[in-house]
């Protein structure tokens, strides 16, 4: 798996990853999502139903 952040402007940070299966990188985002979110705004992670499938 390789994955990359960039800083796109002041307002936008985007996270690219590749990998030979999703889950390993799903994975990942949702963990790298939970620390961003943190990190913000302070708040715990509250996962979207949406990632439940």
């Amino acid at each position: 798996m390789i994955a990359g952040v960039t800083a796109a402007n002041a307002h936008m940070l985007v996270l690219r990853g590749l990998a030979p299966v999703v889950e390993p990188l799903t994975q990942t985002w949702q963990r790298v999502w939970a620390l961003w979110r943190l990190q913000a705004w302070g708040i715990k992670a509250c996962s979207p139903r949406i990632w439940a499938m």
